[in-house]
């Protein structure tokens, strides 16, 4: 999924609104600090290998841009934002997951790997502004159940 996604998804967003019944105590809100034991928030320009760029389609809500999606164990959806956040989405919220594209670059280290990015440049900016987004206001939400 190249340069044509991002025309098929012009209007990704960075978070899906919180539900009213959810205390915002209850949001892990990264806002680009490190949330995921001390590591800072994810680089678009370079993936950790657990790290899956996707654009999630999300029920009355759009498409959102997210840094790292999983599939838990109960069927819910694990979401980490670009600025660190986290949150889950229950299954009857989630219409589709799209991967987007990843290239692997530079040298191999000791191991064999090489480091990963997201592919299409309009893409790792797309993030890093939606980092930046994330550090300056106070509006962007977190993804959590409204059930």
């Amino acid at each position: 999924m190249s340069r044509d996604v991002s025309e098929q998804w012009p209007d990704a967003t960075r978070a899906v609104v919180v539900g009213d019944d959810v205390d915002a105590d209850d949001v892990d809100r990264g806002r680009g600090l490190a949330t995921d034991g001390g590591r800072p928030a994810p680089d678009p320009a370079d993936l950790r290998r657990t790290e899956s760029p996707s654009l999630v389609k999300v029920t009355d809500q759009g498409t959102v841009y997210v840094a790292a999606t999983k599939v838990r164990d109960n069927g819910w959806l694990w979401l980490k934002y670009w600025d660190g956040g986290r949150a889950i989405l229950p299954p009857h919220r989630v219409l589709a997951v799209h991967r987007v594209e990843t290239e692997q670059h530079g040298e191999m280290d000791s191991q064999g790997h090489r480091d990963r990015r997201v592919a299409d440049e309009d893409w790792r900016e797309r993030a890093r502004e939606m980092q930046n987004e994330a550090e300056t206001t106070e509006a962007a939400k977190a993804v959590v159940a409204d059930d």
